[in-house]
């Protein structure tokens, strides 16, 4: 594991094994989930099924759900020209508990959308599932439509 402490308090880890990082997660309060080779990535999913609050750095980007799901609600996100006040932004939050709290309880809430359990109501599966049922619908009204 290579840690560094780029802010007193603050800790980085990188190139962990999978289960440490989980871990690590999980006793998180912030999970930074920077953009990969693309704007989405699993780490914005992997911190949400921790439990940690999701801190993003986007510009403007497309969010699995953001139709049904109000992202401000669960997550932070940083534009990148305001990374310098990362630090100062989490905080903030931290120094407001009940801001705090409505984060961690809101990402609680969210979990099963991003989770392929098909047990849990509002999974992966069953949102699928309920788009395709309804782009399927509308095609047939569009489709009825157009043929009357």
């Amino acid at each position: 594991m290579v840690q560094g402490r780029a802010v007193e308090g603050w800790e980085v880890g990188v190139r962990e094994p999978e289960w440490v990082m989980r871990d690590d997660m999980q006793r998180s309060v912030f999970c930074l989930c920077p953009p990969g080779h693309s704007q989405w990535t699993t780490r914005l999913a992997k911190a949400i099924l921790a439990g940690c609050i999701p801190v993003t750095f986007f510009r403007d980007h497309d969010n699995p759900w953001q139709d049904a799901l109000d992202y401000s609600l669960f997550s932070i996100n940083v534009d990148p020209d305001d990374i310098p006040s990362l630090v100062e932004r989490l905080d903030a939050v931290l120094r407001n508990p009940r801001r705090l709290l409505r984060l961690q309880r809101n990402v609680h809430r969210v979990q099963a959308h991003f989770s392929w359990d098909a047990s849990l109501e509002g999974s992966v599966q069953a949102l699928v599932v309920q788009r395709l049922w309804c782009r399927a619908r509308s095609l047939r009204r569009t489709h009825a439509h157009l043929t009357s």
